[in-house]
């Protein structure tokens, strides 16, 4: 439906009203012969110049702007045009209904905010299933260590720099650190493969808490250690891979890894 703007509206009400206006002069112009016997009507009755004469029959009579003519008679009806007074009250309808728009117009930017807002909660918790736990999402990661890592401290952050995946983007590769985007029940690996002729030893971390420990080491060769944890995630938790108390200080790229993915989502 097309909505009629407030200065639209009142645009067309002055028009009308100056059509209405012109109608009106031209009718009460007299001819002047009528004005010259509407002003000898007028000063006979004390200079009321707003008499014009009217024939009636045989006879002229005079009758003011309040007075209509009728056939063989003269009516005292009042003949006051209402279009002044219809148009001003639909001037004020138009109002009205323009302050009534603009506050439905508000209410719906506010509805359709709310509604965005809804819309990007539901990209990462998703639709309630019918056994009322959220429906399972691709929430995965899987990411390698680009290049050699010597000289760790003792409970360094891993980084994980090269991405094979990330879906949902929960990893970041900057930090090392994924971060839950829903509660859920997550699977998380790691792989990490040792210098030549040393060891190391790190852990799998969930919110600063060890959880999995891994020991990669070989004599006169490179060893590897891998494990795996499965965790109870709220919203917001982050895991990750650090040295193991200084148990060691390198760590092999390419072929050191790290993945995890959702298993379920919980309510």
């Amino acid at each position: 439906m097309a909505v009629v703007s407030g200065n639209d509206m009142r645009v067309t009400v002055l028009a009308l009203l100056f059509v209405a206006t012109t109608a009106s002069a031209a009718f009460w112009s007299a001819s002047p012969s009528e004005t010259n016997k509407g002003n000898e009507m007028a000063a006979a009755s004390g200079g009321d110049n707003q008499y014009r004469a009217v024939a009636q029959g045989p006879t002229t009579k005079a009758v003011t702007r309040n007075e209509i003519v009728t056939t063989g008679t003269i009516s005292t009806t009042p003949a006051v045009c209402t279009c002044t007074t219809e148009l001003h009250s639909l001037e004020l309808r138009v109002r009205s209904n323009t302050e009534r728009l603009e506050k439905l117009h508000k209410q719906m930017s506010g509805l359709l905010e709310e509604m965005i807002t809804l819309e990007n909660g539901m990209t990462v918790m998703g639709l309630e299933g019918k056994s009322g736990t959220s429906q399972n999402f691709n929430v995965a990661f899987s990411a390698r260590v680009g290049y050699n890592r010597p000289f760790l401290s003792e409970t360094e952050v891993i980084v994980f720099d090269e991405i094979v995946i990330n879906n949902a983007n929960a990893y970041d590769p900057s930090t090392g650190k994924f971060t839950s985007p829903l509660p859920g029940v997550y699977h998380f690996e790691a792989t990490i493969l040792s210098g030549f002729n040393t060891s190391i030893e790190t852990m799998i971390v969930h919110n600063g808490d060890e959880v999995s420990r891994l020991y990669s080491g070989a004599f006169n060769n490179r060893g590897v250690g891998s494990n795996s944890v499965v965790l109870n995630m709220r919203q917001g938790d982050d895991v990750w891979v650090s040295v193991f108390f200084g148990n060691g200080d390198y760590v092999h790229g390419q072929w050191s890894t790290f993945t995890g993915h959702l298993v379920h989502g919980l309510a």
